[in-house]
């Protein structure tokens, strides 16, 4: 019996050892995952830590993009007024540049009118009167003429204004 209870012993201390080294196998089996747990914790902080750092990029710059694209709807408007101005200015010259013309016509035709006179009637003192009053009317066209003239100057210097400050928008802009 004592030989029975001494193997008995003898197995069960082999079993509590065997026990014991696999129960150390598991402790540093448990470590080594706690291990790996922490290491993927702190690479997992580390992630969302540099997910946040993108996220707030990129909402800078959709913010950026959302302003480029306000000063791109103003700059638009700028460009649609500036064109209608300058199509008016240029309908404003058409009408100058025609009246001027018609002017000229004008002036024209009564030159020739009073060279004609001037022909049949030199000398003539109830014709210096008709002439005198064709010549006034020559200078008065002359002066209008002149009127249209400084006024369709103003119109084109407005026009060259115009189109300089589009190109320096248009500058402005591209930068």
């Amino acid at each position: 019996n004592i030989q029975d209870i001494e193997g008995e012993n003898l197995l069960l201390g082999n079993e509590y050892e065997e026990i014991k080294n696999k129960n150390r196998e598991l402790e540093d089996l448990l470590e080594e995952k706690k291990r790996k747990i922490r290491e993927l914790t702190r690479k997992y902080t580390e992630v969302i830590s540099e997910n946040t750092k993108y996220e707030e990029e990129i909402q800078s710059l959709k913010s950026e993009i959302s302003e480029q694209y306000i000063k791109l709807e103003k700059w638009s408007q700028q460009m649609a007024d500036m064109n209608q101005n300058n199509a008016k200015l240029i309908n404003d010259l058409k009408i100058l540049n025609q009246k001027i013309y018609e002017r000229d016509e004008f002036v024209k035709e009564k030159e020739k009118r009073i060279g004609v006179l001037l022909n049949k009637l030199a000398g003539a003192e109830e014709l210096e009167g008709e002439a005198e009053k064709i010549l006034q009317e020559k200078e008065d066209m002359k002066n209008i003429n002149i009127g249209l003239s400084s006024e369709l100057e103003k119109s084109e210097n407005t026009r060259k204004r115009l189109l300089s400050e589009i190109d320096t928008i248009n500058n402005q802009n591209s930068i």
